[in-house]
């Protein structure tokens, strides 16, 4: 849930610059778990798009980036959404204000314990 946390810290980064989600696609090695992409989408409150291929994101993306470079499709969006989507899940209401808790407790812990992890990184 930590890791969901931060995840979501990212996207009000770009919801406090006015951009709202009307969903989002997730994509990595940890959607190997539907209970661990569940989690992300709770925490998100928003639907969340499962990347049909989780593993190859990496390439596919920098291969998508490619292809706009290179003048051989307009733009990211006009990349087939149906090559990239598989299923689609939904926030549980029922987990919402505990994850709506959850982050709160986290936005206001983060700054507070930014030094101690500075102080720790600085060990190695």
């Amino acid at each position: 849930e930590g890791v969901a946390y931060a995840l979501r810290s990212v996207l009000e980064v770009y919801r406090e610059h006015r951009h709202e989600f009307a969903s989002v696609t997730l994509l990595g090695g940890g959607l190997r778990s539907w209970f661990w992409a569940q989690i992300i989408c709770d925490v998100f409150g928003v639907p969340c798009r499962l990347h049909r291929s989780p593993h190859n994101a990496t390439g596919r993306g920098a291969a998508m980036v490619a292809a706009v470079a290179a003048g051989l499709i307009p733009s990211l969006e006009a990349w087939p959404a149906d090559e990239v989507v598989g299923d689609t899940l939904l926030p549980g209401e029922e987990n919402r204000a505990v994850y709506e808790h959850g982050y709160s407790a986290y936005a206001q812990l983060y700054p507070q314990l930014k030094p101690v992890f500075d102080d720790v990184r600085s060990w190695s």
